[in-house]
């Protein structure tokens, strides 16, 4: 296998982890909030999407302090 090939395959391979874990993710974050506090929230689409939007606005608020 040549260089090439064997970065082909990582990148495929890369992106496809990207692509499960953007889809299954927030589904294991549903999983762990019930068995770690014993909620009972249903998986469903909606839930999911919610999850995504939560994960976007909570990572979209970034404070950073710059030293000079």
């Amino acid at each position: 296998m040549d260089d090439d090939t064997a970065k082909a395959i990582l990148i495929l391979f890369l992106l496809a982890f990207l692509v499960v874990m953007i889809g299954f993710g927030p589904f294991f974050t549903i999983w762990s909030i019930n068995h770690i506090f014993g909620t009972e929230i249903q998986m469903s689409f909606k839930t999911w999407c919610a999850v995504i939007w939560l994960m976007t606005f909570l990572k979209g608020i970034n404070f950073t302090v710059k030293k000079q």
